[in-house]
């Protein structure tokens, strides 16, 4: 999704659904992206304030099967031209720097924001649910389906050795 910024003259906005947002290789879109998003021009920079809605599909961190996670996420950002990016390779962010983005030429892309976005809201461990039982550590089932009766008391040589330390 392209923005031309000559049509930004002073507030713009944006409503909409796409249907077939390009996908992440963290995450896949299964569900119609909506959007709403309002672009304000003051002077140099450009305030994006947004809200995205979606449906991705994860693998569960436990249990390895595939599910759906809803996005719904706020954002406010701040958008300057490359050409008043600072120009020092190191630089301190203070916080209110922390949400601004440099945009080149006379276009805005809004699909690279909306996708790290979508990442941001992406849990770090994502779980099918709170109770997930995971997979076995010995046979490889998954317990959420069927319980395996595997013996997990098995010794191994670096259990010997701390059971030996700590006595």
């Amino acid at each position: 999704m392209v923005i031309k910024l000559f049509e930004i003259e002073d507030i713009f906005t944006l409503k909409g659904e796409m249907e077939d947002f390009k996908s992440g290789k963290d995450y896949t879109v299964s569900s119609p992206l909506h959007y709403e998003f309002s672009l304000k021009r003051s002077k140099d920079r450009i305030k994006l304030k947004g809200l995205i809605e979606c449906v991705v599909s994860l693998t569960c961190s436990r249990c390895l099967d595939e599910f759906g996670y809803l996005i719904n996420a706020r954002f406010d950002l701040d958008l300057v031209s490359q050409a008043k990016a600072p120009v020092t390779q190191e630089i301190e962010l203070k916080r209110d720097e922390m949400d601004v983005y440099y945009y080149e030429g006379e276009e805005l892309e809004l699909e690279p924001l909306i996708n790290e976005e979508i990442m941001l809201n992406i849990p770090i461990k994502p779980l099918c649910r709170e109770s997930c039982k995971g997979l076995c550590s010995v046979c490889g089932k998954n317990q959420n389906y069927e319980q395996c009766h595997c013996n997990r008391d098995v010794d191994t040589l670096l259990g010997e050795k701390l059971k030996n330390f700590l006595t």
